[in-house]
């Protein structure tokens, strides 16, 4: 009897979606917990990292319903993300926990929910002489290294130990930052967030990279990735420059909006409730998106090129 490939690559694909939905719903119920946790203060003494959190908070949140395969497609990953956002903030308010509803809160979570489904938008197919058979086989071998538990592991304690080091830095920097301008209290929590995040998702992308070649050297599929080497080395010029352009205009006319227009418009009656000075969050979208943006030049590159 012949052996069936393609049954392989489906129960590869199950036991990857298990792996991925187990670790998603450990985030979601971190997340839910954290967000209703009595009289919890993300914004730390001077309140300057809150909507940053909300905004890293909530794309994760994307992101997880995106990998687990729960939600696919860029309007509805952005209209759950949204009502997610403005119910858990209502629940914060009516639930007796000591947190209150905050629109700025519910500002900073769809931001992050919107840049984070533009960079799954921006992975989406792009239709090309073999550009979708190159993504489809990197997905095969992707399901196949998250399907196997040691594999994950590897994986997930890289990461860990990424968070529990770069929270760690970022906790004795803003620290020393707090002190040196002699305000007390600490932002530790936040700390631990962003600064696990900054080298937390970089080590597990490192990880999931040397176990990404080591699969395809077990599945004997290294000959038809080849093509990629060169390609991502030609790709400075045509993908990395032009996304660094777009994120370094749509910086500048954030400079100039605010300058010129927006600091009329915030003294309106009817937007100042709109309007938040954290101006981390919105750095963050358009870096979100200057990403996006580089995703979409680097496959549109791969489909011309292969």
């Amino acid at each position: 009897m012949s052996h069936d490939p393609s049954a392989d690559s489906q129960r590869c694909r199950r036991l990857a979606l298990k792996h991925l939905r187990a670790v998603s719903i450990i985030y979601l119920i971190a997340l839910i917990v954290g967000m209703h946790w009595p009289r919890l203060d993300l914004g730390g003494p001077d309140g300057f990292f809150d909507k940053l959190t909300h905004f890293y908070a909530f794309g994760l949140m994307v992101f997880c319903f995106w990998i687990s395969g729960w939600v696919t497609g860029f309007f509805p990953l952005v209209g759950i993300g949204i009502g997610v956002c403005f119910l858990i903030e209502i629940t914060q308010a009516t639930l007796s926990v000591g947190r209150t509803y905050s629109l700025h809160d519910v500002e900073a979570g769809v931001m992050g929910v919107i840049g984070f489904a533009a960079m799954i938008q921006a992975l989406g197919p792009v239709h090309g002489f073999r550009g979708d058979e190159i993504r489809t086989l990197w997905a095969r071998i992707s399901f196949s290294l998250i399907a196997r538990p040691e594999a994950c592991l590897v994986i997930l304690t890289t990461g860990s130990v990424g968070v529990l080091l770069g929270g760690s830095m970022a906790i004795a920097i803003d620290f020393i930052m707090l002190r040196s301008r002699g305000v007390e209290g600490s932002n530790a929590m936040v700390a631990l967030i962003l600064g696990g995040l900054a080298l937390g998702g970089p080590a597990m992308l490192l990880a999931f990279r040397s176990g990404f070649r080591f699969e395809s050297k077990r599945l004997g599929q290294v000959e038809k990735l080849d093509c990629l080497e060169s390609w991502f080395r030609s790709t400075f010029r045509s993908s990395f420059i032009p996304a660094s352009l777009c994120f370094m205009g749509m910086w500048l006319f954030l400079l100039v909006f605010e300058r010129l227009i927006w600091n009329r418009l915030a003294a309106e009656s009817f937007l100042e409730i709109l309007v938040f000075e954290e101006q981390g969050t919105l750095l963050s979208l358009i870096l979100a998106l200057g990403t996006a943006i580089y995703l979409r030049l680097l496959l549109k590159n791969l489909a011309r090129r292969i």
